[in-house]
């Protein structure tokens, strides 16, 4: 991924061969999450491309070449006239290249280094800069998604299963079913969402329980345990919409697409709940959201966590066709949560009990974006 043999010899003894240095790197890329290393890798080697073409030393570079780097993505335009990168790939590529030099290149101490490159005030200088610039032009930064609101996941809950006509149908509805809800009720990011298996989802004797192995904030896969509790009503109750899904498990490593079409035939409208019944025996390593095919069978897998933000957006456009689906996604599940328990009175150290977020003032930035219209004088001055 880089040219490590450019690092200095206070960084790699002479004897020390690239080979050695490349599989340092690639592991210390480890502790990233997968997306933000495929995201890494692909930008540092951009800057790599752009170093060899105009004859720079991409690692150690000087803060310079990195300042006029990023000048050239700002300046970069498509041929309708419009900005080649949004602001996010622009601070996406400085991260990485920060990153890069943070792990293969010298640390400052107290013999009077000069600064660090992801220290350098040029390259601060120069994101400050475009940021105030893109901010003039209409280049903002990639805007957040909207928070899915409870009423509207019921709504979305409610409409699948009325729509749900025929045995395919009622398959995607179960699915679709389980991935919202327990998504929203554990405010879970995509990656969380589609990487649990049967054995993480646990009916204990406080309650029903997840398990999040592995998050973007805990690379070392320490693990989070998240409620799920039994819903107030039958469209939001996670353990329901999980057992329904899971009996399609059971019944197609039984009977293959017969038992398929055999219990979903059979299936009535959710009027009870269904969570305190027998589990159905699935093996716990098996995936919860394994893909449904175009022929309607259940691969081995999960699907990749596209899915979650394509059905939010589809189940969402079916139940509120008025509002505009484009600023909702996969990530409106998590902050739907999250604003809704503010907005019911919740404390911030109760909700980071289910987010996993490390700080109340990452927490807090939710309650800023979304929730304007709770505890603000202009609703409440009389107007």
């Amino acid at each position: 991924m880089t040219d490590l043999a450019a690092v200095s010899n206070s960084v790699a003894a002479p004897n020390v061969s690239d080979d050695v240095l490349r599989r340092v790197e690639t592991s210390l890329l480890d502790t990233r999450a997968p997306s933000t290393r495929r995201n890494y890798t692909r930008a540092w080697a951009a800057f790599e491309t752009y170093c060899r073409q105009h004859g720079h030393q991409a690692l150690p570079a000087h803060p310079h070449v990195v300042a006029d780097y990023l000048l050239a993505l700002e300046n970069t335009v498509k041929t309708d006239g419009t900005a080649a990168y949004s602001m996010a790939a622009i601070d996406g590529a400085a991260a990485a290249i920060k990153y890069v030099h943070k792990a293969n290149t010298p640390h400052p101490d107290s013999a009077g280094e000069s600064t660090p490159l992801w220290l350098s005030p040029v390259v601060a200088g120069t994101l400050s800069a475009i940021r105030r610039r893109g901010a003039a032009s209409g280049r903002r930064p990639r805007r957040p998604e909207d928070p899915l609101d409870l009423v509207d996941l019921r709504a979305m809950v409610a409409t699948a299963r009325s729509s749900a006509v025929s045995w395919r149908t009622k398959l995607r509805e179960r699915r679709d079913t389980a991935a919202l809800v327990l998504g929203w009720a554990g405010a879970m990011r995509r990656s969380e969402i589609v990487s649990l298996t049967v054995g993480d989802v646990r009916r204990t004797r406080e309650g029903w329980i997840m398990i999040v192995r592995r998050s973007k904030t805990d690379q070392d896969g320490q693990g989070q345990r998240k409620a799920l509790p039994v819903g107030e009503h039958l469209e939001t109750c996670g353990p329901c919409a999980y057992m329904r899904w899971l009996a399609c498990h059971d019944a197609y490593d039984r009977l293959g697409r017969a038992g398929l079409i055999r219990l979903l035939a059979a299936d009535r409208p959710h009027t009870h709940h269904v969570c305190a019944g027998p589990l159905p025996e699935v093996p716990a390593e098996a995936e919860v959201f394994r893909s449904v095919t175009a022929s309607s069978d259940l691969a081995e897998s999960a699907p990749g966590g596209q899915l979650i933000h394509t059905l939010v957006r589809r189940r969402l456009a079916a139940a509120r066709p008025d509002l505009d689906t484009t600023r909702y996604g996969a990530h409106s599940l998590r902050a739907g949560f999250v604003t809704e328990a503010f907005r019911t009175g919740h404390e911030p150290t109760t909700i980071m009990k289910q987010t996993g977020h490390k700080s109340v003032e990452s927490l807090l930035n939710y309650a800023r974006d979304n929730n304007i219209h709770v505890q603000n004088a202009a609703t409440t001055i009389g107007m």
